[in-house]
Order: C-alpha cells, then structure tokens, then sequence
C-alpha cells in the first residue's frame, strides 16, 4: 500500500479525453489497514502539446542541420562546458557521444588554425566580439575538412555569460575554389 504516480489518458463523461498527471496514496487506520485513498489528478494536455511540439522542432531543426552541413555549439562561460549538436558530431567525426573539453575542442582545428580560433574565442568571452571563420580541421578519425565557424556571445549586465555558433563543412566549397583557381 504505497503511493504511487504517473501520467494516463482519461475520459471525461463526455467522452473526450485528456491527458492527466494522477498522484494517489492509500488511507489506513491506526492498524494500517486500508480504508480508502486519495488522489489528485491534474490536467497536462497543454504540457503534452507543448513537448510534443518541441520534439517536431528538434527534429527539424536536426535534419535541416544535417542538410546544410550545419551543426550548433556553445561554452557555458560560468563552467567552460561546451555542448554540440549531433551535426557538430558528425563534422568532427568524433566517436564518442560526450563532448569535449573546450580545449579538445580548440584542438580539432588545425594546428595552423588553433591560435586564430583561440583568440576568436577569448575575444569572445571578453568583449563579447563575434567571428565568423574559415578554418582547417582535423577530425578525430584524422579527415582533413574545412569549416566555417560563427562564434556570438550572450551578454548580462555587462558581462558575456554565453557564447555559441554555429559549425559548417564546408570542404567541398574550398576544394571547388582551390579547383577553380588552378
């Protein structure tokens, strides 16, 4: 006889339905035997919607990363985290689902390149400077690519408490131009 919850889909009496959030916990008597429950349901339909809109939008927002060779990133600047998306993955042909550190991630680039992006980002953080580059990497699995990386910051009361971009492949773009230029 223990509390117990979860999410159901209930009828009303007039035959619609709804999604709802049910809390119950049994009543006993001083023996603890059971005499009865309790229970409060609230109505989550909009709650529902919601999230169900948001899975449509990631999803979208994922496969049309995926088409434009476009993957997002950002630096928590308060912990240094770095987060990317599944298309900066993929770019980075990195195996391991865990982002990196935001120095291993300062690393992919070329070793030509990781003065220039490491000064974009500083920059970043410290004024609040955007960029948009053009940079070499070198992806996990050792393939050379080329990319192009934005990079914004997030400002509170003067102080830059975000930054994020976005990351594009843009390889076959620069092979064209070297081809052209040839």
């Amino acid at each position: 006889n223990s509390p117990w919850n979860g999410e159901f889909i209930v009828s009303r009496r007039d035959g619609t339905t709804f999604y709802a959030q049910v809390h119950n916990a049994p009543i006993t008597d001083h023996s603890g035997k059971l005499i009865g429950m309790i229970g409060v349901s609230s109505d989550i339909s909009e709650r529902m919607r919601s999230e169900k809109q948001l899975r449509r939008m990631s999803e979208l927002l994922e496969k049309s990363g995926a088409l434009a060779k476009i993957g997002g990133w950002e630096v928590d600047i308060e912990t240094m985290k770095l987060s990317w998306t599944a298309e900066t993955f993929r770019i980075a042909d990195r195996i391991s689902t865990i982002e990196p550190p935001l120095e291993e991630g300062i690393n992919l680039f070329a070793p030509e390149a990781r003065e220039t992006i490491a000064s974009a980002v500083q920059a970043a953080i410290d004024s609040g400077t955007p960029y948009d580059l053009e940079l070499p990497i070198i992806t996990e699995k050792g393939n050379h690519k080329w990319v192009q990386t934005q990079g914004f910051a997030e400002m509170a009361n003067g102080k830059t408490v975000r930054i994020y971009g976005t990351f594009q492949d843009i390889t076959e773009k620069k092979r064209a131009e070297e081809a052209h230029s040839v």
